[in-house]
């Protein structure tokens, strides 16, 4: 999945975009190893094709917006008719420049749950953690097709007990640092809000009804 990402994204105080290039690209080698031991790789060419996903928006600080209507079944496997797929085309970059990231592979440590559900005196229905920390939500929700989920992260109350959002300056909406919309495809869905970096100790949540049965763990 191909997204923005710091490389091209909106990032740092002066919210900048295209600061590294223009284009966003994907270049990768997979090696496969066959059960007789055989091996085979696959480079990208002009012969892979794309679509777009459900990730409509996906930034450090803007947050993400998903829409489950546009998921589709059984894409990565094999037999998968993608005639409706768009050709690629090749970016020209020096590959002189390239070199492996180092660094581990992120995987989940552990799972957290919710600590307290309160309401505060304006009326938001918050969700605290407990802690400061980078993960992703996972939760179950009920509703009807296009209805929307919005969770918004942050990180403290202010001293009337209310949710405090001016330490984060310019981030988008209401404003928050992190912000995920999701857009429901069933009645009934378990979703995961992936990808989401924030170091926040409470949770905020909503649906378009106003009405919400949801269960949270990061």
């Amino acid at each position: 999945m191909l997204g923005a990402g710091w490389y091209k994204g909106d990032i740092g105080f002066n919210r900048i975009r295209n600061y590294y290039g223009k284009y966003s690209a994907f270049s990768c080698r997979i090696f496969i190893e066959y059960e007789d031991g055989t091996m085979e790789n696959f480079c990208t060419d002009e012969t892979w094709k794309g679509a777009d996903s459900p990730i409509l928006f996906s930034e450090i600080y803007d947050g993400e917006i998903y829409d489950a209507r546009l998921e589709v079944d059984g894409w990565n496997r094999n037999g998968y008719d993608d005639s409706n797929w768009k050709s690629v085309h090749m970016i020209p970059f020096c590959t002189d420049v390239l070199s492996a990231q180092s660094g581990v592979k992120v995987r989940q440590i552990t799972s957290v749950p919710v600590k307290q559900i309160f309401t505060t005196p304006q009326g938001d229905t918050v969700l605290d953690f407990g802690q400061n920390m980078t993960g992703w939500i996972e939760f179950t929700v009920k509703g009807n097709s296009g209805d929307k989920v919005e969770l918004q992260c942050f990180e403290v109350l202010d001293a009337e007990g209310n949710v405090y959002l001016d330490n984060l300056r310019t981030a988008k909406a209401i404003p928050c640092n992190t912000k995920a919309n999701i857009y429901l495809h069933d009645a009934k869905e378990i979703l995961e809000a992936k990808g989401l970096e924030f170091d926040d100790i409470c949770m905020k949540a909503k649906t378009g009804s106003g009405k919400y049965q949801i269960i949270y763990r990061i």
